[in-house]
């Protein structure tokens, strides 16, 4: 995979993110919120924006509608991490370690009512391990998901 390593405020690849999911957000009726200020990294911009995307998508595919979609972006200790946390379903304790495999779905319905072949996740993992990152989920079923990665933060 090329990479295009730069400095990037990640409070404008947050926005240009949301930026490309609004309508699909609106149309779903779900309200996105962001932070007012979040910090630099030194990673791939637009893989970052593709990572966040599609966190976006899924989050607003399986929300409810009148729900909200919440991001974050924090500084830890030598990381800069983001999470998108929805309402929605949530994912069965039985299938958090298999979603960022190529071509694994929650449920197999999911193909025919929402679309996607599985592939949206592994990617996601596949830029994140480039950046040297992790990325993972947080679910509870009936009560939705965080997904969460973690970059190093620029030195």
């Amino acid at each position: 995979m090329q990479m295009d390593y730069d400095v990037n405020d990640m409070t404008s690849v947050i926005a240009r993110s949301v930026s490309a999911v609004s309508f699909l957000a609106s149309k779903n009726k779900i309200k996105i919120e962001t932070p007012a200020k979040a910090p630099e990294v030194f990673a791939d911009g637009s893989k970052l924006i593709q990572v966040i995307v599609n966190l976006l998508s899924n989050a607003i595919k399986f929300s409810p509608p009148n729900s909200t979609i919440t991001i974050t972006c924090d500084e830890i200790p030598e990381f800069i991490e983001v999470k998108i946390r929805d309402q929605g379903r949530g994912i069965p304790a039985s299938l958090k370690d298999r979603i960022f495999e190529r071509f694994e779905q929650v449920e197999s319905a999911d193909y025919k009512q929402k679309g996607g072949r599985g592939l949206g996740l592994a990617i996601c993992k596949a830029i994140i391990d480039s950046h040297q990152g992790t990325i993972g989920v947080e679910s509870e079923e009936g009560k939705g998901s965080t997904f969460w990665f973690r970059i190093p933060q620029p030195t």
